[in-house]
């Protein structure tokens, strides 16, 4: 009876761990995609929204006036939201055009960004592709000639690698390292299956079509997530580009890192559960790979908890399996267990970080685990877990 009560959770857990393990050992050791040179070039619009971002606002800025791209086919425009420096003055300093939005109420990237695309269309931009920079980012040089290259095969939406700066200069950078890591072979791998990647927020670009016929709708904590299953509803498949890059800052403390890891956390299983239906009669209509994939996807928690959980149960399991309770529950979660594993060890043997980034996960990481789920039960007991707060540099 007890072996049965743990063996079927371990059996629900299964497509998720297979679609993990899947999706991030094919992103690992699947060749780096080579993109055809295109002769057409796209006129890009880069979207920086911003709040309060003076202090590095210039070096987002400078990096995108090195990117080898003809400087005549790409503008930026920077969304100064509510902001209080000069984050106005040093973008207009730097040639960006600058819009500058003040909105006590609707506060957050969602807002500025919706309240952006509703000017653009009003205004008829001219650019064929918007692509949303946060403030604090570097982008790689390759950055528009890869997304044009893309955008010139036909997609419609697609999201950059995205990459910590420094990352073992602070436990928390190393641990993002490798959540993002993880993330990226992911999405690349759902992409081979033919599935639509989720939009990480940074680094994410969308035709004018697009924008035109759908304009941004979400305003939530995760608008990124938000906007990915908005659009994956509608037909719009996210691809994802592996030979483009944008490399952000992370928070250096934990208590830095508390309020915006448990929003992104809360906001993430929100989305999950608001669209999870949506994306079942998606797969029921279309009935293939791709779309049970997708489904998986937004049915699938954040990694950390979802591993913690794995490894928890199939050691109960093994107690259980030693005092000859529980043999066929060990044996499934078991196999849980080694597949999230396998993930993990495929994405670290697919790069290349310092010796502190490994330092940092060996020792904190069994830390941090613990501190996370805390973190999500403290985001939830907070007066508004689902107010936008912006993150610290």
């Amino acid at each position: 009876m007890i072996d049965t009560i743990f063996l079927i959770p371990g059996i629900l857990f299964l497509p998720v761990s297979i679609y993990l393990f899947l999706t991030i050992c094919l992103g690992a050791f699947s060749k780096k995609e080579g993109l055809k040179e295109s002769t057409s070039l796209n006129k890009f619009a880069i979207v920086i929204p911003a709040h309060n971002e003076e202090k590095i606002i210039g070096r987002t800025l400078h990096s995108i006036k090195e990117v080898d791209y003809p400087a005549s086919l790409f503008n930026v425009y920077v969304v100064a939201d509510n902001c209080s420096d000069d984050t106005a003055v040093i973008a207009r300093k730097m040639n960006a055009l600058c819009i500058e939005r003040y909105d006590e109420i609707n506060r957050g990237k969602g807002h500025a960004l919706r309240w952006f695309f509703d000017d653009a269309l009003k205004n008829n931009l001219y650019e064929d592709v918007f692509l949303i920079i946060d403030a604090d980012t570097i982008v790689s040089k390759n950055i528009l000639k890869e997304m044009n290259k893309k955008f010139c095969e036909g997609a419609q939406a697609v999201n950059v690698r995205y990459e910590i700066l420094n990352p073992g200069c602070s436990v928390t950078a190393s641990i993002a390292f490798l959540g993002f890591l993880l993330r990226n072979l992911r999405y690349k791998g759902l992409c081979i299956l033919g599935g639509s990647a989720q939009l990480l927020g940074n680094g994410m670009a969308f035709t004018r079509e697009i924008i035109g016929n759908y304009g941004w709708s979400a305003t939530s904590i995760t608008e990124d997530r938000e906007q990915w299953a908005i659009l994956y509803i509608k037909g719009v498949t996210v691809e994802f580009v592996d030979s483009a890059s944008v490399f952000a800052l992370m928070p250096e403390t934990f208590k830095d890192f508390s309020v915006p890891r448990a929003r992104w956390d809360i906001g993430e299983l929100a989305v999950n559960r608001r669209y999870m239906s949506q994306f079942l009669r998606v797969f029921f209509k279309k009935m293939n790979f791709a779309s049970f994939f997708t489904f998986i996807e937004i049915i699938t928690p954040p990694f950390t908890y979802y591993y913690f959980i794995s490894i928890v149960f199939c050691f109960i399991a093994l107690i259980m399996q030693l005092t000859d309770m529980g043999y066929h529950s060990f044996v499934v979660w078991l196999i849980n267990v080694v597949m999230l594993s396998t993930g993990v060890f495929s994405g670290l043997l697919n790069t290349k970080a310092d010796f502190a980034v490994y330092k940092n996960l060996l020792f904190h990481l069994p830390v941090f685990v613990p501190w996370r789920i805390w973190n999500l039960i403290s985001g939830y007991l907070r007066r508004n877990p689902g107010e936008w707060v912006r993150s610290k540099r």
